[in-house]
């Protein structure tokens, strides 16, 4: 144990079966960190994922909840995802709704700009409208109406959007919404 400043401490557990943990505090005395450390313990992962709030989805959620989501914007947008791409939420740890939410929806506006961007530059104009069609029911996912409430990301996601219809789709979309 050792401390970055007088209410800023960090531990490291000795390697346990390949693994090791460091358990940092901020904020916090020297003696209300080692409080502190006295009622941390290792649980399961039934037992992690009990203790997380109730928005949070755990790993053994992940694609029942992201089926769920895919379906109610498909439900809006008409379309799945696009030929020869899928939705890949089976490995990934427990997040809260927020941050699955845009890890879903991301994966799905990602692969419609993408096949917009192979079609507009392939001359293929008719698939081109097909993901402008897609996206341009952005506005209504309610995915997004559920995150807007407490974040940013559908404000951006609908930027992208829009610009995207006008022509204008910007190089810097792939960061924005976390695109692979």
């Amino acid at each position: 144990m050792w401390a970055y400043t007088s209410d800023d401490h960090t531990a490291i557990r000795e390697v346990e079966d390949g693994h090791w943990m460091e358990f940092r505090a901020q904020g916090v005395s020297r003696a209300g960190y080692l409080a502190l450390l006295d009622q941390l313990r290792i649980v399961s992962e039934s037992e992690f994922d009990a203790s997380l709030p109730d928005d949070y989805v755990t790993e053994g959620e992940r694609t029942g909840a992201a089926d769920l989501i895919i379906a109610d914007i498909q439900a809006v947008s008409g379309a799945g995802f696009p030929a020869g791409t899928a939705l890949q939420v089976a490995d990934g740890d427990a997040k809260d709704r927020y941050q699955f939410g845009a890890e879903v929806v991301g994966q799905y506006t990602c692969a419609w700009l993408e096949a917009y961007e192979n079609a507009e530059t392939h001359g293929q104009r008719g698939r081109a409208q097909e993901a402008l069609a897609v996206l341009s029911t952005s506005h209504d996912w309610p995915i997004l109406h559920e995150m807007d409430k407490t974040g940013g990301y559908s404000e951006v996601l609908w930027q992208i959007a829009d610009e995207a219809q006008a022509g204008q789709l910007q190089e810097w979309y792939r960061e924005g919404l976390g695109c692979q």
